[in-house]
């Protein structure tokens, strides 16, 4: 796995400040590992592949009151794919921390962290985190900001935890998540308006005002 000049640049240059922060969470797992590594494998799964995130977002499109919150998420987890997974791990193939240096490859066997594949450049589960928060901050507004800024600190955290990205993926993957949400949510708000400008015609109308308590609502009262 051959690595661009940036991914060598990256871990030159900025190799210091990642093995300080790795080498807090090998510590962190030798004091409380019992406690500490299952937690941090649980929050890791949660942003499989974004699964559990689409699935959400989905939830939400269905009812009228976050409609909007649902699509902004969902097209943030779109760009989020589109800008990591797709355009900047390709670009910079920047090799996993266990897989670069022999000392967290024992780090990452210590904790007895699942072997993740691909690039680390950025974190693709924290773009993940960060695209969808941010998405619903933007949208569902201040309320959401401490349980969402929370969930991609944890996302953020357990990455590092597992020894699978480097503390310098995360922090980049924060900030392609956060502008992968802002251009969902311009996309979305044109959307919107579109659907409300047309909404006199069947699809858009439907998009607008299709909500599934009430179908189920209307069933139930047909029946």
């Amino acid at each position: 796995m051959e690595q661009t000049i940036v991914a060598e640049w990256l871990d030159s240059t900025l190799h210091r400040f990642d093995a300080s922060i790795l080498g807090f969470y090998h510590s962190l797992a030798e004091w409380g590992g019992a406690f500490f590594t299952p937690f941090m494998k649980f929050i890791s799964i949660l942003g499989e592949d974004g699964i559990l995130l689409v699935l959400f977002s989905l939830a939400l499109m269905l009812f009228v009151r976050t409609r909007k919150n649902g699509v902004c998420m969902l097209g943030a987890l779109c760009f989020g794919v589109l800008f990591t997974n797709i355009i900047l791990k390709n670009a910079v193939c920047r090799m996993r921390p266990f897989e670069a240096y022999a000392l967290f490859e024992e780090f990452w066997n210590f904790i007895g962290a699942p072997h993740a594949g691909g690039y680390s450049f950025p974190s693709g589960h924290t773009t993940a985190a960060a695209a969808s928060m941010t998405a619903l901050i933007l949208t569902f507004g201040k309320k959401s900001i401490v349980p969402a800024v929370s969930f991609v600190a944890l996302m953020a955290a357990s990455r590092n935890y597992l020894m699978v990205h480097y503390p310098t993926d995360v922090i980049a993957a924060m900030l392609v998540g956060a502008i992968a949400a802002l251009c969902s949510y311009a996309v979305t708000l044109a959307i919107f308006k579109l659907c409300k400008r047309y909404e006199n015609k069947k699809f858009f109308h439907f998009v607008l005002h299709f909500d599934l308590k009430n179908a189920i609502l209307k069933l139930k009262k047909s029946s």
